[in-house]
């Protein structure tokens, strides 16, 4: 009789990333107030990415680690939209899996003009 050898399934781990998250609707407000009102769908949308970049500017000088991603919801009441998000620390990768000190998002939050913490998303990109 031959012995069967038993390999256990390796889980998958759940990709989560730790950030700033901006809606749709709060980057078109901060683009209206930086670049002009309007009401224009197509000056809109580049409100958007013209947004996010002083955004991050921001926190990348105070926080290297910084990067940009989408959040997609699965669940909620926010189900199937998406925020960007700042990201400050994530668990892919042992180099940026540190976040920051809460001195540091202190900082951050008065930098970005804004007053809610970070907080850990489900990621799902690359």
């Amino acid at each position: 009789m031959q012995q069967r050898r038993v390999v256990a399934k390796r889980r998958a781990q759940r990709r989560m990333i730790y950030g700033f998250t901006f809606s749709h609707q709060e980057l078109v407000e901060w683009g209206q107030q930086c670049f002009g009102d309007t009401d224009d769908k197509e000056v809109l949308r580049h409100y958007v990415r013209r947004s996010m970049g002083p955004l991050f500017t921001r926190c990348y000088r105070l926080w290297r680690r910084t990067t940009r991603h989408v959040v997609t919801y699965y669940s909620g009441p926010r189900r199937h939209e998406e925020d960007w998000c700042l990201t400050l620390a994530d668990n892919i990768s042992r180099d940026t899996a540190t976040p920051p000190p809460r001195e540091l998002i202190d900082k951050l939050k008065e930098a970005l003009e804004i007053t809610r913490d970070p907080e850990w998303h489900r990621f799902y990109g690359d």
